[in-house]
């Protein structure tokens, strides 16, 4: 009964050029809600989704996050796919704003330190000195980086877009060594395809506990890092927004609530 919704839903979701990623969750949430309120997309009032998202809330324990996306994947449906408008009373779950987690200089060159596959000090150090996403490291291809500028090409990034952003030069001797032949080979290839991003998430996980660092890191942390240090450097807002990919500005500007460089400027009120 839900197949052709779905695969009205799945069609509207590539021609738009939603991610695999998002569009498998867009369509994931979307049967979820279909199944549970056993009604075809005609008949759905908005009280409906009103209902969903605070069984979601309430009875499935999900966070705001998820609720969010099951709330987006709806409302795509309704708006793109049967052209209907969905009331704006339907809010998106309220989220509690958190800092992101930033490791030290000092952390990361001990996690740095504690790896000795070459291929996963590669994948760690891209990761921290280019500020790519997860996805996005996974889906590098060696002619993705140029070690001549320096640079790593990021191909249909968050939002399809694509953008430049550097790595460090320390690393150049690194990659030459570990470079395919095959322009088009994965740099980070796994046993079916592409290295998967819990085998990163688990890498990062051992690596931690083998440094002996007091937290887990993950992959964003190590973006997170990135965009804090080059702050604290000196470097502007709009180039660290252009090197994450950021469509505004207001997201990177969350980092200068975690840099600590701005700190050191006020004075001690308690000194004579």
């Amino acid at each position: 009964m839900l197949t052709p919704y779905l695969e009205r839903l799945r069609m509207e979701l590539r021609l738009r050029g939603f991610s695999p990623r998002t569009a498998e969750a867009y369509l994931w949430h979307f049967r979820n809600f279909l199944e549970r309120v056993k009604k075809e997309p005609k008949m759905v009032s908005n009280a409906d989704i009103q209902s969903y998202a605070l069984y979601l809330l309430e009875e499935r324990k999900l966070g705001p996050s998820a609720v969010n996306v099951a709330l987006s994947a709806i409302k795509f449906y309704f708006r793109n796919v049967m052209k209907r408008k969905v009331s704006m009373a339907l809010h998106h779950v309220k989220r509690r704003k958190r800092l992101p987690s930033v490791l030290s200089s000092t952390d990361v060159q001990r996690l740095l330190a504690a790896i000795g596959n070459p291929k996963h000090y590669l994948l760690a150090s891209l990761l921290y000195s280019s500020g790519l996403r997860v996805s996005e490291c996974l889906t590098l291809r060696w002619k993705d980086i140029d070690v001549t500028s320096h640079t790593v090409h990021v191909r249909e990034g968050k939002g399809n877009k694509d953008r430049l952003t550097i790595f460090s030069p320390g690393l150049e001797e690194k990659i030459v060594a570990l470079r395919a032949a095959d322009p088009e080979a994965l740099v980070f290839p796994g046993r079916h395809g592409q290295l998967t991003v819990r085998s990163a998430q688990e890498m990062l996980k051992a690596t931690s506990k083998r440094a002996g660092l007091s937290i887990i890191v993950t992959p964003h942390m190590l973006r997170h890092s990135f965009a804090t240090h080059l702050l604290e450097r000196g470097v502007d807002l709009r180039t660290i927004q252009s090197l994450l990919g950021h469509t505004s500005l207001k997201t990177t500007q969350i980092y200068t609530q975690v840099s600590r460089a701005h700190l050191r400027i006020v004075p001690d009120l308690l000194s004579q």
